[in-house]
């Protein structure tokens, strides 16, 4: 829902529902934080509305990113392991003749949105981030470019949390969002079924509850890249006692 609400929300960028055309000239589409599971849904979405190219920013974890990407439609992968300059100009070198004016940041933390400004177009670019904790107003940040907050919260609620240092222009246009939340919630179940969308990786803890320790160690080893950790509550041991927890006595 935070990719959709970043990429058709707040960007107004094509739905999948009414796709672009095969046709259609390149609409440059740059992800910061790619290899993330919001990155990787925001993948999948800009794919399944034919944007392309998909310039995604990541670092180790870039396996699963690169088995998203239609290297023919000229989406590639970006590290930032080099640093700041290297990757801007990375980004510069993959775009080409092109210009660019959606990104989104899915990390948006320690002012990773200031060099993404700086690579979309200073003429109406839009940067989408997702941390509700900054004003996003540094003096770094090209004048011409917006950056534009995303709350997921707001597909329920149709409104920001009152104390959030950044607020929409457009309060009442925020009140639609649960309308979209609608519409968007069944058009992924309906590809869900179709089998044209697909989850995130994902690893099962063998143990339950019982297994959350060692779901942090497998954290702290580095072993989550790229996947996410489930747990089956049924197996956690000696569940089947607490049958009546909810009792008085």
């Amino acid at each position: 829902m935070t990719a959709g609400t970043a990429l058709y929300r707040c960007q107004a960028l094509p739905p999948p529902w009414s796709p672009r055309t095969s046709t259609a000239a390149p609409l440059p589409l740059i992800i910061y934080g790619a290899s993330s599971s919001l990155g990787c849904f925001a993948i999948k979405l800009a794919r399944a509305s034919n944007i392309h190219p998909i310039l995604a920013i990541c670092g180790s974890s870039s396996q699963y990113v690169s088995t998203l990407l239609h290297s023919s439609k000229g989406d590639t992968i970006i590290d930032y392991r080099p640093g700041i300059e290297a990757m801007k100009a990375a980004v510069k070198e993959a775009l080409g003749p092109l210009e660019a004016f959606h990104a989104l940041d899915a990390i948006s933390a320690n002012g990773t949105w200031v060099p993404l400004a700086q690579m979309v177009s200073p003429h109406g670019g839009q940067v989408s981030v997702v941390s509700g904790a900054n004003a996003y107003n540094e003096a770094e940040i090209p004048e011409g470019v917006k950056i534009k907050y995303v709350y997921v919260g707001t597909a329920h609620y149709g409104a920001y949390v009152p104390t959030m240092p950044k607020q929409p222009a457009d309060k009442e246009a925020v009140e639609s969002a649960v309308e979209f939340a609608y519409v968007f919630f069944r058009y992924v179940t309906r590809l869900l079924a179709k089998g044209t969308f697909e989850g995130h990786p994902y690893i099962v803890v063998p143990g339950g509850l019982g297994g959350v320790e060692k779901g942090l160690q497998m954290l702290k080893a580095g072993e989550s890249r790229g996947k996410k950790f489930v747990y089956r509550i049924d197996e956690t041991e000696g569940l089947g006692d607490c049958e009546d927890f909810g009792d008085d006595e």
